[in-house]
């Protein structure tokens, strides 16, 4: 988020630097770019903005049944249902951080321990929620 804010604040002093020369097209496509470029970092700072609340307001309390916040552990990988991430590292192990809207986070919610869920074609059993 610190990258796109400064990202954005360079793109913002340059478009202001530039003043209007003689290229007449060229100088126009330019801050087109830059424009749009402005708009497409500031669409994944508000959704990484948002992701962040979804991580502050996780709760990690143990429960019966896959929900937000719960650590999923199969026979062969480790979920964390929060936002999608992918693969992060704690230590030696790789968890992954995955969304509840994902086809494999609905395939989870709800499931307890022991429950299989299928995803991909695969089939993982539940070992524990934490």
């Amino acid at each position: 988020m610190q990258e796109i804010k400064l990202t954005l604040k360079n793109l913002q002093v340059d478009a202001n630097n530039n003043s209007k020369s003689s290229m007449g097209d060229k100088y126009e496509t330019g801050r087109a770019m830059v424009h749009l470029e402005q708009e497409n970092l500031s669409k994944r700072y508000y959704d990484l903005e948002l992701q962040y609340k979804v991580l502050l307001g996780l709760t990690l309390s143990k429960r019966e049944t896959v929900h937000l916040g719960s650590l999923v552990k199969t026979e062969s990988s480790t979920y964390y249902l929060s936002v999608g991430l992918g693969e992060i590292r704690v230590d030696s192990e790789v968890i992954f951080a995955v969304a509840p809207t994902s086809p494999i986070g609905q395939s989870m919610i709800g499931k307890k321990v022991g429950d299989v869920f299928t995803f991909n074609q695969n089939h993982f059993t539940i070992r524990s929620i934490e």
